[in-house]
Order: C-alpha cells, then structure tokens, then sequence
C-alpha cells in the first residue's frame, strides 16, 4: 500500500478523504493505521460521530487539536477507541512541559488533608504526562491535560 494512496471513509454517513500516511500516524495498533485505498464506490465504513472523527483526522494531520482548549470526554472515549488517546494527551502536555517548583501549594494541588509533601515526581513518558505527588501514606496523580486527579494509597 503506497502511503500517498487516497484513502475514502464513511464515518456516520459522511465521507472523509485521507491519505494512508496520515491515518498511520495513529500508530500501529489502531485500527486506523491498517485502513488502505479501496474503491471509491465501496468506502470504509466507520459507525462513529463524524464530528468527533473529524477533530481526531485533523489532530493526525496536525499533530495538535485546533483548539487550545482541553479535549472533551466525547473526544477523549473516541480518541481511546481508535487507540490514539496517549498520542493525543501526550500532544497535549508533554512532560517536560511540567515544573514542579511552579505549583501553587495546596491551591492547585488538592491533597488530601492538606498534608505536607513527601515527594513530587514528573513522569517521564511524554505519553502519559502526570506529576505524582507524595504525602502521608497517598500519592496523588494529577494529569494536566485532563485536568484530573486520582488517589491511591501507599503500599507497605
């Protein structure tokens, strides 16, 4: 499969017009990456929101969403089931884009108890760009391009 070869797909009843190249950013193991040409009469169908798989096509071409603002949680789900959600996240907030130093204590850090910190540490994968932070006996996750945060308990 040529990597110029237009690829056709109907996402939801609207067509979308790609190249083979582009759909293999996706990475290896969506299922994006192995769509090829076919003919024109006979697109790949794709039971999905065409609005939500046109922010996804436009993210693969660009490398980064249009929009500055977080991704939404439909976008999130629909990025997570074509596999391209650590791309994308990792597209939004890069590692090394966190300063621990920079933070705020306690006001952009909601800890729990208001403990002291233990330790703070940046992950290294820009694909899952979270800051890890220790205190009492918890760690607590917080992913910025989410703007989330999740608890789990030390284990002795």
């Amino acid at each position: 499969m040529a990597s110029t070869s237009v690829v056709t797909l109907n996402v939801g009843s609207e067509l979308f017009q790609t190249t083979a190249a582009t759909l293999s950013w996706a990475g290896a193991v969506s299922p994006l990456a192995s769509l090829g040409p076919k003919p024109a009469s006979a697109p790949h169908f794709l039971d999905r929101d065409p609005c939500l798989f046109a922010l996804l096509l436009s993210f693969l071409r660009r490398d980064s969403l249009a929009s500055s603002a977080p991704p939404s949680t439909a976008l999130l789900s629909e990025a997570r089931h074509f596999g391209v959600d650590a791309t994308l996240l990792g597209s939004l907030s890069p590692a090394s884009a966190f300063s621990p130093l920079a933070l705020w204590p306690s006001v952009l850090l909601p800890l729990a108890g208001r403990m002291a910190l233990s330790a703070v540490v940046v992950s290294p994968s820009p694909h899952s760009a979270a800051l890890f932070a220790a205190h009492g006996g918890v760690v607590t996750r917080f992913n910025a391009a989410t703007a989330s945060f999740s608890l789990g308990l030390l284990k002795s």
